[in-house]
């Protein structure tokens, strides 16, 4: 199991030198007006009330459209 993340790290690290890439975080949560939830399955998004900032937000359900957002796609 080492020898196979020292592999998979090694690959990473070349491939995104190689390709210029930059390792990016997605969010945990967003606010519903920003539309980067859908719900095309019909499911309703888990929402909850942040009360030190009084905003209400979703937790995302997938990271294809908000990757689609990020990239200008």
């Amino acid at each position: 199991q080492i020898a196979i993340k020292s592999l998979k790290d090694y690959f990473q690290r070349d491939l995104a030198s190689t390709l210029n890439l930059a390792r990016v975080s997605a969010p945990l949560f967003v606010r519903p007006e920003t539309g980067l939830n859908d719900n095309l399955s019909g499911e309703k998004a888990v929402n909850f009330n942040i009360r030190k900032y009084d905003i209400n937000v979703e937790i995302v359900q997938s990271l294809a459209k908000w990757k689609r957002n990020a990239l200008k796609i």
